[in-house]
């Protein structure tokens, strides 16, 4: 069984008197973490993410994130080309 882990960094700046945020660009990212033919993690990241989120009393209620699945980088160039 494989098991895929997905974290985001979320890291907003905060608009104009609002509970609306915008993710920064040059300080988010995702990274990931999978089992590679059963010999051990590979982990990697996603370098173009793009979002935004709304906070009320401080919970967040909404989270919208596209992430750029060409700027994958599992810090090998020739496994991020296949």
């Amino acid at each position: 069984m494989k098991k895929t882990v997905l974290m985001m960094t979320l890291l907003a700046a905060p608009s104009a008197y609002a509970d609306d945020y915008v993710l920064e660009a040059d300080h988010s990212y995702a990274s990931f973490k999978v089992m590679h033919m059963s010999r051990g993690e590979l982990t990697g990241v996603f370098k173009v993410v793009q979002g935004k989120l709304r906070i009320d009393n401080d919970e967040v209620k909404k989270v919208d994130v596209d992430i750029a699945v060409a700027s994958v980088d599992t810090f090998s160039a020739a496994r991020d080309a296949h």
